[in-house]
């Protein structure tokens, strides 16, 4: 037994500096924290900008349609020449023998107006609500890309630091083969091993080579999308705690929530409030528009008439019209229509929310239970490489015992780090699917 301790020992270092590398507790100081990474990844995301310059188009929208309630002022002004001949012309006293019967002025002719709409059906009332609607549509749809793009950003961010885990599992792997090695070596040198345990040995050395480039390939990829998504390479990551978002005791509560906050489902219903307000606004073309027009005209040398023409008039003006082809028929039919498939699209998309919601908490339920088997298995197969370690060294149990033994303990705790990343990517699905996921970050805003 004295012969194998410091075998032991060195597989304990190497196990131990793993795993101090791969679950370092603390942070340094300039660490990239998930939440950092999220929030700047949202700022600068360009389909997040693309919404968000939508959104401020919503907000001039609704000034637009308010502006049908403010009076409008027009002036108009004009002045040049003007030829007339006329019945007043022709008749006039002062006109000379030989005139033409004609007139030829210089005319001015400047007028003001004030219009203020009365009542026109309900259509600018409507078209308004119908803006605000839209604008909400278009704030929630903020909501809804930025919770998409977190997920994403927090998807990378995991796979960096899993690859990173599995890398430095498939290391240290490697290492306690290459040691198992050199021992092997050393006994047969001695004779106490033959060449049937060298090879074995060595096989194991390749296979385990072969699993580490693997690990690499899969930690290449992951800080290449890592790059491509975030926009830098990823650099003292921290992994996250594992009580990342508390999750509803039951399913019910869950969708019922979801339904509540997801922003999806928020969408659709302002939508259809903005179909419903533009059916309304179609409508109101059936109905007569009535103005108040308030009208001041000045001018010089109107119609033929020498001097200056002033006038004032405060008028209520009465539009009604009576066909104009089936055309209002036909928009609100087309509103009607659009007004349907909002409706439609607000049932799909509520019932697309309940299957993610149900799908995920059943996922976070599995990977929460799936835990303690694996951790159990990790403990026990660690157990058993000390024991076959111990009976090798004495000669009682085989080279090639031990090194299943290895690959089993190694396999156990490489599924353990992706059952450790698989409960942390369900909590945040989860989240997601509830619309919380920037709040289970402590991320604020849209």
């Amino acid at each position: 037994m004295a012969s194998a301790h410091p075998v032991r020992s060195l597989r304990a270092a190497i196990m131990a500096a793993a795993l101090a590398f791969a679950l370092m507790p603390a942070a340094p100081l300039w660490a990239r924290s998930l939440p950092d990474v999220v929030a700047d990844t949202i700022s600068a995301n360009p389909e997040v900008q693309r919404d968000r310059a939508l959104l401020r188009a919503a907000d001039r929208r609704v000034d637009e349609r308010f502006a049908g309630f403010l009076p409008k002022v027009d002036l108009e002004s004009s002045g040049g020449y003007e030829y007339t001949n006329d019945p007043f012309t022709r008749s006039r006293v002062d006109k000379e023998p030989n005139d033409d019967s004609g007139r030829h002025l210089l005319r001015t002719d400047n007028t003001l107006t004030l219009r203020q709409l009365v009542f026109d059906g309900f259509g600018t009332s409507s078209r308004e609500l119908a803006a605000e609607a839209e604008r909400r549509a278009a704030e929630r749809r903020v909501a809804e890309t930025s919770e998409r793009i977190a997920q994403r950003a927090v998807e990378v961010y995991l796979d960096v630091l899993r690859t990173d885990e599995q890398m430095a599992l498939a290391q240290a792997n490697l290492d306690y083969h290459r040691e198992i090695l050199r021992k092997v070596e050393a006994r047969a040198t001695s004779g106490l091993s033959d060449q049937l345990d060298l090879e074995q040995a060595r096989a194991r050395v390749a296979l385990a080579q072969a699993s580490l480039v693997l690990r690499a390939g899969e930690q290449r990829s992951a800080r290449a999308r890592y790059l491509e998504f975030i926009g830098q390479a990823p650099a003292d990551l921290v992994r996250p705690p594992p009580e990342q978002f508390r999750s509803p005791p039951t399913i019910e509560s869950a969708i019922d929530e979801a339904l509540r906050a997801n922003p999806t489902v928020s969408v659709t219903a302002a939508q259809i409030d903005a179909a419903r307000a533009e059916i309304d606004a179609a409508r109101s073309t059936f109905y007569p528009r009535l103005d108040l027009e308030v009208a001041g005209n000045t001018g010089k040398n109107i119609d033929g008439v020498i001097g200056r023409d002033s006038s004032v008039s405060v008028l209520l003006r009465l539009r009604y019209n009576l066909f104009n082809g089936f055309f209002d028929d036909a928009t609100v039919q087309r509103r009607s229509a659009e007004a349907a498939a909002a409706s439609y699209s607000d049932g799909e998309a509520r019932r697309q929310v309940r299957e993610d919601t149900r799908v995920a908490f059943r996922n976070l339920t599995t990977a929460q239970d799936r835990l303690p088997p694996l951790r159990d298995h990790v403990a026990s197969s660690r157990r058993t490489v000390d024991d076959y370690l111990g009976q090798f060294e004495l000669g009682k149990r085989k080279l090639l015992d031990l090194l299943d033994a290895q690959n089993e303990h190694y396999q156990a705790r490489s599924n353990l780090v992706d059952g450790d990343y698989t409960l942390l990517v369900a909590q945040f699905r989860l989240a997601l699917a509830m619309g919380q996921l920037r709040g289970a970050l402590g991320i604020a805003g849209n």
